[in-house]
């Protein structure tokens, strides 16, 4: 949490770049509507929305793992290419 405000948390993007987040409470998965706190450690999906020189700004989307979101960014790449 942000020193400031408890809804704002900060995390790495895969670029190793610091991504601020608000809303700590998203689903647990891509397909649910089950809410589920953000913890440290936890893997988020975001939709980046702002930046500046060294900060991303993001809407958290769902609870995701290394290996799943790897897969589905596999798939919407195919997808792509397949109507390229």
């Amino acid at each position: 949490p942000s020193k400031k405000s408890p809804h704002v948390l900060q995390g790495r993007s895969d670029g190793n770049t610091r991504v601020i987040i608000h809303d700590p409470v998203i689903p647990s998965a891509r397909k649910t509507d089950e809410p589920k706190d953000i913890k440290p450690g936890d893997y988020i999906v975001a939709q980046i929305c702002g930046a500046n020189s060294n900060t991303l700004t993001g809407i958290p989307l769902y609870h995701s793992t290394i290996s799943a979101f790897a897969r589905q960014q596999a798939n919407s790449n195919r997808q792509r290419a397949q109507y390229s």
